[in-house]
């Protein structure tokens, strides 16, 4: 081996590398074999495994590798892959193509992966490029697109030629030309693309011509023209078409009235030409009611006296009443936190719903200089509410003595009032006062034979 001959032992990095310089200085032209794969290292540096017979060849101006029965080539023209038959040229981890090294156009990352599985799939023809898939033929020609071997492309497609062609099909596609203004297109199996355009049948044109004209039939279809104003159509089997127009039947009656209870006067009664009959309520005797008979059998209703058995029965029906008495004196708490605060005695009345007169009586005793009086009024203890307007004043010490006096003096308090549900009313009272020196020693509401303090109610409904 001359000093430019190749080492074909060349294992390391700096070996191979001289090996390369040599080649591509067109200086070598024997075979160089070897069994390293093609890697680029973390060192950017190039490794090339060549297990093929044959290698890798140089020449003058190429450089050929041979890669199984799958050739790259790299001419003064360029670099070509010329593919095997099986399995082609596969690219499944990534794909990059730089078209201009300052700008990346083209960049196919995530996996590509092109398959040609047959022989002669994929040709370059004088007008185009020719690419078989399965039994279909993608040809890419000089300004057309066309799918052959059962596809449909421009060469079908170019078969039509007029206004309202169809594309139809016999054993290959073929132009339907339109038919005649108002034909329809129909199945017919004796055609060569199984359908034609043909005349309408007769049966769907319409016999009408006339405004108000009826489609009618008989055995065949038929026009039944309009009638006169007035006429009605009427069934007549003895008609052609089973139908025909006719004069409306004039009726025969001659009076119409009505008859009516007399709790109706009826006015107008009865119509013998044209009239409107009236019908309106009959006067009645005052405080009358209308109703069934007062007594005996049942019997039709009229206008009557009410009598006591109109009236239900039922205890809402009756009047009732009650009263609480306050069982024994009430001693007011004179605490100065409880001025002008209205205070409960156990005096009260439980009332269902309905409407009510209750009235309170208070007697008031007072032992206090002037300036203080007592007070009373209603409570709604269900609601927590003040009875409204209920209050009143019981007794009152005045004068202009510093002394303590005794004040005794009864008081009431009434209202009506409507109970939406049960409730409880109270009787309450009140201390206020602004006296000086004693100023109020005791305040009370008295129950005894000296006068009794109670609450008292009667049920109106």
């Amino acid at each position: 081996m001359s000093l430019n001959s190749v080492d074909p032992s060349a294992k390391t990095a700096r070996r191979i590398r001289r090996n390369w310089g040599r080649t591509i200085k067109g200086s070598v032209t024997q075979t160089l074999n070897t069994s390293l794969p093609i890697t680029i290292d973390s060192q950017d540096r190039v490794a090339i495994d060549i297990a093929t017979a044959g290698g890798m060849n140089s020449s003058a101006d190429s450089l050929q590798i041979l890669l199984s029965d799958t050739s790259l080539a790299v001419g003064s023209s360029g670099t070509s892959v010329n593919l095997a038959t099986s399995p082609g040229l596969t690219v499944s981890s990534g794909l990059k193509v730089l078209l201009d090294p300052t700008d990346p156009c083209l960049q196919l990352t995530s996996g590509l992966k092109v398959t040609v599985n047959a022989a002669g799939a994929l040709t370059q023809t004088t007008t185009g490029l020719e690419v078989a898939v399965d039994d279909s033929t993608i040809n890419i020609s000089t300004n057309k697109l066309a799918i052959k071997s059962g596809g449909v492309g421009l060469t079908q497609l170019g078969a039509l030629t007029t206004k309202g062609d169809l594309l139809g099909f016999s054993t290959t596609h073929a132009r339907l030309a339109v038919g005649s203004d108002t034909q329809i297109l129909t199945a017919d199996s004796t055609q060569a693309t199984g359908m034609k355009w043909a005349d309408a049948p007769t049966s769907l044109a319409s016999p009408l011509t006339t405004k108000g004209d009826v489609w009618t039939f008989g055995t065949a279809d038929a026009r039944l023209p309009v009638g006169t104003d007035g006429q009605v159509l009427t069934a007549a089997s003895s008609e052609t078409v089973g139908v025909k127009w006719s004069d409306a039947s004039a009726g025969t009656v001659t009076s119409v009235g009505l008859t009516a209870p007399s709790i109706f006067t009826v006015i107008n009664s009865p119509v013998t030409t044209s009239d409107t009959i009236i019908m309106a309520l009959a006067s009645v005797s005052k405080n009358h009611i209308w109703c069934g008979p007062a007594s005996g059998s049942d019997a039709s209703p009229d206008f009557r006296l009410m009598v006591a058995a109109d009236l239900p029965g039922g205890a809402w029906m009756t009047a009732t009443a009650g009263e609480a008495v306050l069982a024994s004196d009430f001693s007011l708490d004179l605490t100065s936190a409880n001025n002008g605060v209205y205070q409960s005695p156990t005096l009260s009345v439980s009332l269902d719903p309905g409407t009510y007169f209750i009235m309170g009586i208070a007697n008031c005793q007072l032992f206090a200089q002037f300036g203080f009086q007592l007070r009373i009024r209603l409570f709604n203890s269900t609601t927590s509410a003040a009875i409204t307007s209920t209050e009143a004043k019981g007794v009152f010490a005045s004068g202009s003595d510093t002394s303590a006096e005794t004040f005794i003096a009864p008081s009431a308090t009434s209202t009506i009032i409507t109970l939406a549900s049960a409730s409880t009313i109270a009787l309450q009272v009140a201390w206020s006062g602004t006296g000086t020196g004693d100023g109020i020693e005791s305040a009370s509401l008295g129950s005894s034979v000296g006068g009794r303090t109670k609450l008292s109610y009667i049920r109106l409904a």
